[in-house]
């Protein structure tokens, strides 16, 4: 009787796999001559080694143009004679493999009657799953202005011309251990409240990407820029008013116009990962239109993997998202930095505190006793108290 489970309910597609199989073999009859155990394995598996109670000798050849491990049982194999052993394979190339592996088993020997025993046929699941993550980052993360090196003009001719580079760079990593395909979107802000922040001047690609623009109107030529640039006096009055305040552009307020971009990745192994790069200027005839009026312009990006390059699909299609921020910020005028309230209010009650403290140690010291300077009453009654003490000295010697 010939008993196999399998330890490993499911391998991984694209994972250092291992298979476990536990095997108990029992002769219920007589004594069985040359016995051994032939177990058919599935392709790109190999026999690793024996494990358990009893370690058979096993060897892995080719019979018939099939490959099967032997592990010899014993000559003989007595009457009731039960051997019980773990057979460890390592498996690979799972990306071809529709839905699961088999392993068949079965015990046979040299008599001439009951030479074989019953087959065991064990199915091992294949499953495909993969774990990314995405993260952004903004160079530079932050623009002060005014820039002195920037110099205004009406019609751009040059990028230089329209201001600083800006770059928002997000990279998706795969963690495996399948490998993926996947959709890359990024949404970058443009305009603003209608006049423009920031000129895309690139469409992003890397080798493995495929990239593409899906609202190339917020995409403006060059030599259109500046009549996008121009802010209505209503809005300029507006954010005028607003001194040192900070407003939030991102793609999810309906003030902000953004380019979106969508990007394939195609076989993202693990362990590898994609990059892709959003490359602008900033506007700088807009923002000198709305002086010290800072902002926070947000991107984002977000991923969803459409299917695993194996034939054995994930369960589920895993997603993420993640924003990048860089902030436009004003230097005060002439030099002036604004003190918060909370560290004048601290400062106060500081040498209130201090001033409190240096009262009460002078007055431990007896700083504030007062001492009065001798008058001449003083000095006649030192005088009396002198003479008496005299008198009773010549009284006593008396």
């Amino acid at each position: 009787m010939l008993i196999c489970v399998s330890v490993s309910d499911s391998v991984l597609v694209g994972d250092d796999q291992s298979v476990l199989l536990s095997v108990s073999a029992m002769n219920n009859g007589e004594g069985a001559y040359e016995t051994e155990l032939v177990v058919r394995i599935p392709e790109h598996t190999h026999f690793q080694s024996s494990q358990g109670v009893n370690r058979l000798v096993c060897v892995q050849r080719k019979e018939n143009q099939t490959v099967v491990v032997t592990c010899d049982l014993g000559n003989p194999m007595k009457q009731k004679q039960k051997v019980q052993t773990g057979l460890l394979f390592s498996v690979g190339h799972l990306e071809e493999v529709e839905s699961h592996i088999t392993f068949s088993l079965r015990v046979r020997s040299k008599n001439s009657m009951n030479s074989s025993s019953n087959q065991v046929i064990v199915k091992v699941q294949v499953k495909a799953e993969a774990t990314l993550e995405i993260r952004g980052g903004s160079v530079p993360p932050e623009v002060l202005l005014p820039d002195l090196d920037w110099q205004p003009g009406v019609n751009p001719q040059r990028l230089e011309e329209v201001g600083p580079l800006v770059e928002h760079v997000y990279e998706i990593k795969n963690q495996g251990p399948s490998s993926v395909n996947a959709r890359l979107t990024v949404d970058f802000p443009s305009t603003w409240r209608h006049h423009f922040l920031l000129y895309v001047i690139s469409t992003p690609s890397e080798e493995s990407l495929s990239c593409h623009t899906l609202n190339t109107s917020e995409v403006v030529p060059l030599e259109l820029l500046g009549n996008f640039t121009t802010v209505s006096q209503s809005i300029q009055q507006e954010e005028t008013n607003s001194f040192r305040q900070t407003v939030h552009v991102n793609c999810s307020s309906r003030e902000t116009r953004c380019v979106r971009f969508e990007c394939d990745v195609m076989d993202l192994g693990r362990g590898f990962s994609a990059v892709i790069k959003v490359s602008a200027r900033l506007s700088m005839d807009t923002l000198m239109q709305t002086p010290y009026l800072n902002h926070d312009i947000v991107s984002s990006a977000s991923y969803d993997v459409t299917s695993a390059t194996s034939k054995v699909q994930p369960l589920l299609l895993s997603s993420g998202h993640t924003q990048t921020q860089f902030s436009v910020v004003w230097r005060p005028p002439h030099g002036e930095k604004p003190v918060p309230i909370g560290y004048i209010i601290l400062s106060v009650i500081s040498g209130l505190l201090l001033l409190c403290l240096l009262c009460f140690i002078f007055w431990k010291l007896g700083f504030f006793r007062r001492t009065r300077p001798p008058t001449d009453d003083d000095d006649d009654d030192g005088e009396d108290n002198g003479q008496h003490q005299l008198a009773e000295e010549s009284h006593m010697t008396e």
